[in-house]
């Protein structure tokens, strides 16, 4: 317990680091293993064998509740942007090449096509990054700085 960083709500000295609270709430799995069985029916005895594996995680409710901030990728907006705008054009080049009959508005859609979504995925890259820098980081460092009072369940920074 720390008895350094009295909690602000109730004046507790039960608090922990919130980073602490999580890793000791927090464990990843790995299960691997394998079966073999027999089975008997009309046609005769069949043999059964395979193998299995998985991985997960577990996290008591505690450590749901102070989890560190998520990282988020807000340029995915772009992504989906880039194949709407191809679908788009896509449709739009079917029209001219199989119903009008005319290559030159194709070939200005493809490159069209082509520029939206070379545009699409570098303005990914740049708001993935501002978020980063200017979201996610503030975030994770207020979280790596926050107490938790035991006895109240206020979340703190001292």
């Amino acid at each position: 317990m720390n008895t350094l960083n009295r909690c602000p709500e109730c004046g507790s000295k039960q608090t922990r680091k919130v980073s602490v609270i999580y890793e000791e709430g927090t464990a990843d799995t790995h299960q691997r293993g394998g079966f073999a069985g027999t089975t008997f029916e009309r046609d005769g005895i069949h043999s059964l064998s395979g193998h299995y594996g998985g991985r997960g995680r577990v996290e008591t409710k505690l450590a749901q509740r102070v989890a560190p901030p998520h990282l988020q990728s807000p340029g995915d907006f772009y992504i989906r942007v880039a194949i709407l705008g191809s679908l788009a054009c896509l449709l739009l080049m079917g029209i001219c090449l199989f119903i009008l009959d005319l290559m030159l508005p194709v070939l200005v859609l493809l490159v069209i096509m082509v520029g939206v979504a070379f545009w699409a995925f570098s303005q990914r890259e740049t708001a993935n990054r501002w978020h980063q820098e200017r979201i996610y980081q503030p975030q994770l460092e207020q979280w790596r700085q926050s107490y938790y009072c035991l006895r109240c369940g206020h979340t703190f920074i001292p």
